[in-house]
């Protein structure tokens, strides 16, 4: 397993990863973003998945919460108008730590 971070995502995003070492990945259609998806939590310790492509694996990145190993962080894309990447941290967040954690809304956002 590589100690370096993949990103898997639209190839307009992940390529600004690139700029700073990391390995990305955008294959195109729900079974190469799921087989990709495969071969990269074989494969690497830290893995970066858009929002749109995780929602098409959320059971391979469930299977993966049960070891330390590789660490799948979901990233907004850029247009994201819910907070599911959010979430995903939150709940991420709460089990390492085991308590939740709230958030309060700047009343400048709204």
């Amino acid at each position: 397993m590589e100690d370096k971070i993949a990103v898997l995502g639209n190839k307009d995003i992940v390529v600004l990863f690139k700029a700073v070492g990391c390995d990305i990945f955008s294959p195109a259609g729900r079974d190469k973003i799921r087989a990709t998806l495969n071969k990269l939590i074989q494969n690497y310790k830290i893995i970066l998945i858009q929002t749109n492509y995780a929602k098409l694996c959320e059971d391979l990145i469930e299977q993966t919460r049960i070891s330390a190993y590789p660490v799948i962080v979901v990233i907004p894309n850029k247009d994201e108008q819910n907070n599911y990447a959010l979430d995903k941290i939150m709940t991420d967040m709460e089990r390492a730590i085991g308590a939740k954690i709230v958030v309060e809304e700047d009343k400048n956002d709204r």
